[in-house]
């Protein structure tokens, strides 16, 4: 049967069904059709396959469609860290983006219709005026991708992952439609967005394969000692003061290091984020891992990516546990 054939019998069945009954006929064939990708169409270390890609698409723009330009909610607590290299001590000078909601394109987009502002006045009225610098707490969708198709452990025995800060859970949806992962499991202590994840993994079928817990990582001790991957983007530098900050990173330390042989990936450096609250902290235990050849891979296998993505990939730091 080809295309248009197998079209034209699913309309007809449509055509005959009750009225009651066609909505979840609908929602019917499109889990299916989200089944057989993730069983029968996982990606080789080069890429990824078009159906995963246009469902990862589909759900970023169904984030679109439920989040603000700023991909940010009135209920979250969104604090100006007191030493950053970007935003120079002025709130001012920080726009909160999601690199994987809105991308390059769409920001720019944004810009031009004035939904965002590329610059602000340092002293109002004049023209003394500043660069803006769009600070985004989610991986962007090559990140996603190059960490799904190139830094996930291979072998016999699946990882289990975990998204300490999941937010959005694109990390999450990659890994699902990507990677080889036993099982995903996304950390988020706000509930707007948990409860937006758990929306979208419903909707596309996830839910064997993913897991959103509404919960703070401090709760959570169980399910970092499950984990054989751990992901920890921006994780806690704009949400939690230095004090809070530092609870948290002591703790997780603390969890990880209980795992020899687990993977932590990070964006910043762990050093940078301990630096960056006056945190001192023994980090032998995590043995840096060079991601050169894996980025160098991933390029020359997507040559259409320039300067960019060298330069957003650079970002991402990898440890093993030792």
């Amino acid at each position: 049967m080809d295309l248009a054939s197998a079209k034209s019998a699913v309309k007809d069945l449509f055509s005959v069904l009750p009225a009651q009954d066609q909505a979840s006929f609908m929602e019917w064939i499109h889990s299916q059709s989200v089944e057989t990708i993730l069983t029968s169409n996982k990606v080789t270390k080069n890429g990824c396959s078009e159906e995963s890609l246009q469902i990862l698409e589909s759900i970023r723009l169904d984030l679109q469609d439920s989040l603000p330009i700023d991909c940010t909610f009135d209920s979250e607590s969104i604090t100006l860290p007191k030493a950053s290299e970007v935003c120079a001590g002025d709130i001012r000078a920080v726009q909160h983006v999601d690199s994987f909601v809105y991308d390059e394109d769409d920001l720019n987009l944004a810009c031009a219709d004035g939904k965002f502002a590329q610059s602000y006045c340092r002293t109002c009225g004049s023209k003394d005026i500043d660069d803006i610098d769009f600070i985004s707490h989610s991986f962007s969708v090559e990140q996603v991708k190059f960490i799904c198709t190139h830094l996930l452990p291979g072998g016999s025995s699946l990882p289990v992952l975990l998204d300490i800060g999941s937010r959005t859970g694109a990390l999450l949806y990659g890994a699902t439609l990507f990677g080889s992962v036993k099982r995903c499991i996304g950390i988020e202590i706000s509930t707007d967005f948990a409860n937006l994840s758990r929306r979208l993994v419903d909707k596309y079928s996830l839910e064997e394969s993913i897991t959103i817990i509404n919960d703070d990582i401090l709760h959570c001790a169980d399910y970092i000692q499950q984990a054989d991957v751990v992901i920890m983007n921006n994780v806690f530098e704009f949400f939690c003061n230095t004090e809070q900050q530092t609870r948290l990173w002591r703790f997780c330390l603390e969890k990880i290091r209980e795992k020899p042989g687990a993977v932590l990936i990070t964006v910043p450096a762990v050093q940078q984020s301990l630096s960056s609250i006056s945190m001192e902290y023994d980090l032998s235990f995590l043995k840096p891992r060079s991601i050169e050849e894996d980025i160098n891979h991933y390029l020359l296998s997507n040559p259409s990516k320039g300067a960019l993505s060298l330069d957003t990939l650079h970002r991402i730091h990898m440890y093993i546990v030792e």
